[in-house]
């Protein structure tokens, strides 16, 4: 494998080493918003990533929803949606049949008000059973940056010092800058510490409604409880509010 940047869209991801962008004028179309990259890779297969500003911030269930409509207007058929997690966050997926042996598989990731609509397809549905796992690799690798991003390194440091009210807002943004630059299946520890820091970061954030912050606290205070479970980490696993212990304890409608 080796890592595509883009540094006008502000992601990379790792491809397999024989893939190269399609030469000509299709390889990218527009900067920023609107911009297409496609991959030329094995004969009968393609690859490609639309970058967009992604409308209303919705839950996955409903962008599920919406996907399942625009595919029905199309006449796609054998539709199946799944999850994948890229850049610390679940995205939707979705693999449909478009007639004459044309499989495609789509993931939808929505970050930071863009939207990256990632496209791969075969022209079998044998060859779609043994790509599969190859793209759903490439999309796991996608990483997002900005100019101004933090080093891990520095982050950590960062995260060393004590923390004052009016340093929440800071330590937010910089653990959403580290959640870029470290991805859970690679390293689940640090994965877990940045969940921490981040929880707890909302859960005191000053700034913006305390509903909404405590919401968001205790989503990623969940995401730290799949990593330390009471069985495999016992000691990091109490160090999580007792409360949020309880919430994956407890028995469904207890």
């Amino acid at each position: 494998m080796k890592t595509y940047r883009n540094e006008k869209l502000s992601f990379e991801l790792q491809i397999p080493q024989e893939w190269v962008l399609e030469s000509g004028g299709h390889a990218q179309r527009g900067v920023g918003f609107d911009a297409a990259i496609i991959f030329r890779c094995e004969v009968g297969e393609g690859f490609n990533v639309l970058a967009g500003e992604s409308g209303p911030d919705v839950s996955l269930t409903q962008l599920e929803n919406e996907f399942r409509q625009h595919a029905q207007d199309k006449g796609y058929i054998a539709l199946l949606f799944g999850r994948i997690t890229a850049w610390g966050k679940e995205h939707v997926w979705a693999r449909y049949y478009l007639g004459n042996d044309v499989w495609h598989k789509k993931y939808l990731i929505r970050l930071a008000g863009v939207e990256y609509a990632i496209t791969a397809s075969c022209l079998d549905q044998k060859m779609l059973l043994q790509r599969e796992q190859v793209w759903d690799a490439i999309v796991r690798s996608m990483r997002f940056f900005k100019p101004d991003d933090v080093p891990l390194p520095g982050f950590l440091d960062f995260l060393s010092k004590p923390a004052r009210p009016g340093d929440m807002p800071k330590r937010i943004k910089m653990c959403e800058q580290a959640l870029g630059q470290v991805s859970r299946p690679v390293d689940p520890e640090l994965w877990a510490v940045v969940q921490l820091e981040l929880a707890i970061s909302l859960a005191k954030n000053p700034l913006g409604s305390r509903d909404e912050n405590i919401e968001k606290s205790n989503d990623h205070y969940q995401q730290v409880l799949e990593v330390y479970t009471r069985q495999t980490h016992p000691e990091k696993w109490a160090s999580v509010p007792e409360g949020k212990q309880k919430t994956l304890l407890d028995p469904v409608g207890a």
